[in-house]
């Protein structure tokens, strides 16, 4: 018997249901060295801890329903609808969970759907990173299937990546205008469970991006919020910082680049951003402090600007219509009396 819309949105929502977040946290936070701050690896491996603890909960609520673990091919399954992350295959804590799962298995079942176009193939809700590290270890990846429509699927996969808080501010932005070209603004507020003005200002900003070769190269940055991000939109408006970054890209040397993360990268860029807008910026000001102004006729009604690039002049039209007429109609004139001069004189 096929079930209703309304049992499938509630068997997502049980799927993804919250559960209580804090006591994962001082599970963790009570097994983790006292005395001495957390380094970036006992932290990465605590977030690992409590997303499993959370993911094995939801899977005993799967389970209670009545829903049957599946092995699958990897290679019989397909990307998400809509992809909530950047390339993430060469990161370092990719390879690590790899090998977690070589070494323990894996440990929580994906969660796909019958693909919608595709007979006898499926595609990923959410557990894509599963997916893709079952596949590099040639085994078969344990999911759950489930029938969901377009809607519900991406309903899944943004309340799944809310709760795992580990997709980063800037995949957010890329994934919510991705979303926008499919679904309602309310849909997609309503999944992120946020309001549309938000939704608004996430396509905003999204909309400013550098492009995506260069977002790609710097990567998730995931411990790069709003703030930071706005301000290297704000430098990457000047196309001399444009240049500059796409410059930097190119040319670092291969050992710095692989020693760098995907905050490093980011960081790394936005330094060379805004060196390069201070120093636009005191060229600008240079520039502009030995501009000579000089005020002709009666009224001062003429102004002469010099700086050491360019000469302008400006003329008052309600003080000297008729002049600025008689300028505009004698200029090609003035331009070739003025070539004339300049041509060399010749044997006759």
């Amino acid at each position: 018997m096929t079930k209703s819309s309304k049992e499938k949105r509630s068997a997502v929502r049980n799927l993804i249901s919250s559960i209580n977040v804090e006591k994962l946290k001082e599970s963790n936070v009570a097994n983790a060295p006292q005395g001495k701050q957390c380094s970036p690896a006992i932290k990465s491996m605590n977030s690992t801890l409590t997303a499993n603890e959370r993911q094995l909960n939801e899977v005993k609520k799967l389970l209670a329903a009545g829903k049957t673990i599946v092995e699958l091919d990897p290679k019989s399954i397909e990307q998400p609808m809509l992809a909530d992350r950047f390339a993430f295959e060469k990161e370092l804590d990719f390879q690590n969970f790899v090998e977690q799962i070589r070494d323990k298995g894996q440990l929580v079942p994906i969660l796909v759907r019958p693909h919608p176009e595709k007979r006898e193939r499926y595609q990923v809700v959410f557990g894509n990173r599963r997916r893709i590290a079952c596949e590099q270890l040639g085994r078969p990846v344990k999911a759950f299937v489930v029938e969901l429509t377009n809607d519900e699927a991406f309903a899944a996969q943004v309340q799944e990546n809310q709760q795992r808080k580990d997709i980063s501010f800037v995949e957010t932005l890329v994934h919510c205008l991705k979303a926008n070209k499919d679904f309602p603004r309310a849909v997609i507020a309503k999944g992120y469970g946020v309001s549309e003005k938000t939704i608004s200002t996430y396509l905003s900003l999204a909309r400013t991006l550098p492009d995506e070769d260069v977002l790609q190269w710097i990567g998730p940055a995931r411990e790069i919020g709003r703030p930071r991000w706005e301000e290297f939109i704000k430098y990457w408006k000047n196309d001399l910082v444009i240049s500059e970054v796409r410059s930097a890209i190119k040319n670092i040397a291969q050992p710095d680049l692989d020693a760098m993360s995907s905050d490093d990268r980011f960081l790394y860029l936005l330094d060379i951003a805004v060196d390069k807008a201070n120093r636009v910026d005191e060229t600008k000001r240079r520039n502009k402090s030995h501009v000579v102004r000089q005020n002709y006729g009666p009224s001062s009604e003429i102004l002469l600007k010099k700086s050491p690039s360019k000469m302008t002049v400006e003329v008052d039209l309600n003080k000297q219509p008729g002049l600025a007429a008689f300028i505009e109609k004698n200029l090609d004139r003035v331009i070739a009396e003025y070539k004339k001069e300049e041509e060399p004189l010749t044997d006759s």
